[in-house]
């Protein structure tokens, strides 16, 4: 599989590869934003234990089980960026993207995901992928509600406060 974009050219790459963009990005973004949670957010959490759990189960599960594709987008012979399609062989695939810092605002990351979603609706049988994201990322709300992707109403209060879900279905990608 080979995507050529106007700027990028994307394919499958290697875990190598998506270690070294994840290495580049700050690693305290996680850290930082439960920081910024108030006394009684952090109250809420610990007292919702089971949606907890379940959110971190199915993190550790999707991330764990080796059910995921890894593309690459190059640009020239630069490496800019990962997309994993983790539980790709599931009725609920979930993506993550990273773009190196220094080709982060330009673009890229909308161009990438845009010509890879519209490959992976067409070679596949999904009608939405899940896109999970902290809710102080911005930048990734931004791209992926640029997309077209729907906000999924929490299913708890500690869902409410540690992440936002999006799925990007099929049909809208098609119309961006």
């Amino acid at each position: 599989m080979k995507l050529v974009t106007e700027r990028l050219v994307i394919h499958e790459a290697t875990s190598e590869d998506a270690n070294r963009i994840s290495e580049q990005n700050s690693s305290d973004s996680v850290n930082e934003y439960l920081s910024s949670l108030s006394k009684d957010d952090i109250a809420v959490i610990f007292q919702d234990r089971d949606a907890v759990s379940a959110l971190l189960t199915r993190f550790s599960n999707s991330i764990g089980d080796g059910n995921s594709e890894i593309f690459g987008a190059w640009k020239d012979d630069t490496l800019i960026g990962f997309i994993s399609l983790i539980n790709a062989e599931s009725s609920m695939p979930e993506l993550q993207i990273e773009i190196a810092p220094l080709f982060q605002n330009q673009g890229y990351g909308f161009e990438f995901l845009k010509a890879l979603l519209n490959y992976i609706f067409e070679i596949k049988d999904f009608q939405y992928i899940r896109y999970t994201v902290l809710p102080n990322n911005n930048a990734s709300i931004a791209l992926v509600e640029h997309i077209g992707a729907a906000l999924q109403t929490p299913q708890s209060d500690a869902e409410r406060l540690l992440i936002c879900t999006y799925h990007i279905n099929k049909d809208t990608i098609t119309k961006h």
